[in-house]
């Protein structure tokens, strides 16, 4: 086999394997602090990928699988529950919980420095929705561990959040309108002021536990 022909079958390979979805049939929560008007454009128009970004959608996939693994190991590791709302139309995946019933979200980014200080906004949503909708209020369910990962050099920072009943509420309102814009076919107004920008350049992607930098 010539190596051009390795490399096509490989990276071939990893594009039809890579684990992005193009479509899904559902309000993804990973993204609902995102603007109304996108997450809206997102389920009826799905989200295409580059070939660079099936490649690296895979690669985290199995960076985050091997933590995985290693928190498994650890015996502090257990599968989540899916968070479900509206029949289904609205999910969020959550990425595990431990023994203790804390949840755990995994972020991999590109180098040390492009970890947070503090948790982004659209990442505090991600995790206050799916407290909310698992009905983490009880004393042994009201935080989420953010695991970061530098794929770079493996470094571990993780960022502890604690549910907020405020953001809770927050999250159940817009979740709301979402669903009505949603079921009665109705494109929401654009809250971010970058939604003509966007559509202008084919911005999509939700970049769900991938940092593209």
């Amino acid at each position: 086999m010539r190596a051009d022909e390795l490399q096509e079958r490989l990276v071939n390979w990893t594009v039809a394997n890579s684990g992005h979805d193009e479509r899904r049939h559902y309000i993804g929560l990973s993204g609902i602090g995102d603007c109304p008007r996108q997450i809206y454009d997102r389920y009826f128009q799905g989200q295409q990928a580059s070939v660079d970004r099936h490649l690296l959608t895979r690669l985290s996939y199995e960076i985050e699988s091997a933590l995985v693994e290693r928190l498994h190991q650890m015996g502090i590791y257990s599968e989540s529950p899916v968070a479900l709302a509206y029949d289904g139309l609205v999910q969020g995946h959550v990425d595990g919980i431990t023994k203790d019933g804390d949840l755990i979200e995994i972020k991999t980014v590109a180098l040390e420095d492009h970890i947070p200080e503090r948790l982004p906004r659209r990442v505090y949503w991600q995790v206050q929705a799916y407290m909310h909708y698992l009905k983490c209020k009880r004393q042994d369910c009201r935080w989420t561990h953010v695991v970061y990962l530098a794929r770079q050099s493996g470094l571990v920072k993780v960022i502890p959040v604690r549910y907020s009943p405020e953001m809770g509420g927050r999250v159940e309102t817009k979740v709301l309108r979402l669903v009505v814009a949603v079921r009665d076919v109705a494109r929401p107004e654009c809250e971010c002021g970058k939604c003509s920008a966007n559509e202008s350049a084919n911005f999509v992607g939700d970049g769900d536990g991938v940092d593209l930098r």
